[in-house]
């Protein structure tokens, strides 16, 4: 078992408590088709909480933590034992209640979610950078995924115009942002019902590839 690992352990059943499941190594809550997340790592002799919201209405095939903030649990003993494990998992459990779950909580929806992304202030006063791109990314998403479809031609053509100004992004990452478009795109084709049909198999697809569901 290694040293995070016995932290999780630890705090299973606060996170049970506080609704949410372990999938595929990740603490997850699906709400409103929003997944509220929390994981751990340790790259180094420090134990860090990745706290993010995974939209499972923006179509992937990887869980990603752009949404979200990270946050220190603190330094590891040498020893990693089991004490330290427990204090660490207390300071996790301090961390989620005082500073992520109220967060958490804020996000009723996901025109509320995206409020947030657009104003720079999801987890705020922790810091969440999160370029122009993946707001625009949600934009789409989430117009859709309200069913307001009128808007879609024109996010779809500022999305397009701030993927073209993004030099940090490989040509790949362009390509799989810019197939995404063309989905939503080719649904104004369709009749209401039929796009209604596209977003739950979406929602669907997201939710095995990023947490099994």
């Amino acid at each position: 078992m290694t040293f995070c690992e016995r932290i999780r352990k630890n705090a299973q059943s606060f996170m049970r408590a506080n609704g949410f499941a372990f999938k595929k190594g990740i603490f997850c809550r699906i709400e409103n088709d929003m997944a509220f997340c929390v994981n751990l790592e340790m790259p180094t002799g420090t134990v860090y909480s990745n706290c993010f919201v995974l939209p499972l209405y923006v179509p992937t095939e990887f869980c990603y933590m752009t949404y979200g903030t990270r946050l220190t649990v603190g330094a590891a003993e040498r020893d990693g034992g089991a004490g330290n494990a427990a204090e660490l998992a207390d300071k996790l459990m301090s961390i989620l209640s005082n500073d992520i779950f109220p967060c958490f909580q804020t996000i009723t929806s996901p025109d509320a979610f995206f409020t947030q992304v657009s104003h720079r202030a999801l987890f705020a006063p922790h810091e969440c950078r999160i370029s122009d791109v993946f707001v625009q990314r949600l934009r789409l998403a989430t117009a859709f995924y309200e069913k307001r479809y009128s808007e879609i031609p024109e996010i779809c053509g500022e999305y397009t115009k701030v993927l073209a100004d993004a030099p940090y992004l490989t040509s790949g990452c362009k390509k799989i942002y810019l197939n995404e478009v063309r989905l939503f795109q080719n649904a104004m084709a369709m009749n209401d019902p039929e796009k209604e049909t596209l977003m739950v198999e979406i929602i669907r697809k997201t939710g095995r590839a990023c947490f099994g569901l």
